[in-house]
């Protein structure tokens, strides 16, 4: 059977889930939505967004370039308290799959990444929360080359100069 997947969504009653500490999130659309909708014959629904998400990383520079940085994402709904949606991670250990195995960024390395939830007071009431944690340790070889070596060289080619007597220096 083949429905018009926008009718069929407005009429599926949805909990208005979201990043909510996201800095920017988009829905693919190359060349349609990429939006994917499964009703199984017992009456459950999966419904599943591909999206690209820009969440906030705390920077920590005390340690720098030897540091590691935890970026969180806070996932939970944006319109029903916990009386009437009660989000919780699978029951999968981890229920937090990295689907591409060698994920490299220019200057960082994911070493851990973790699933917790919680409840969160607002003022409408209490949420459910979700929270992945993802922990990444910068590659500080760069640094060591391009900065920390060149800077000790000049350091000690200007004590040089205090090795030297007064009269091996030309005035």
């Amino acid at each position: 059977m083949s429905v018009d997947g926008r009718v069929i969504l407005e009429k599926i009653w949805n909990p208005h889930a979201c990043f909510v500490n996201s800095k920017l999130a988009n829905i693919h659309t190359s060349p349609f939505k990429n939006i994917f909708l499964q009703i199984y014959s017992n009456g459950s629904i999966w419904h599943n967004y591909r999206i690209k998400l820009t969440g906030p990383c705390s920077n920590t520079l005390r340690t720098f370039p030897i540091d590691q940085q935890r970026c969180m994402l806070f996932y939970e709904s944006f319109t029903h308290n916990h009386e009437q949606v009660e989000m919780e991670w699978i029951d999968t250990v981890p229920p937090i799959t990295i689907l591409k195995g060698n994920i490299t960024l220019p200057d960082y390395v994911l070493v851990d990444f973790s699933a917790s939830s919680e409840l969160r007071l607002y003022p409408p009431g209490v949420f459910n929360e979700l929270i992945a944690t993802f922990t990444f340790q910068r590659l500080y070889g760069f640094y060591i080359l391009q900065v920390y070596v060149p800077a000790y060289i000049s350091v000690f080619i200007s004590w040089v100069s205090f090795y030297l007597g007064a009269e091996q220096i030309p005035s």
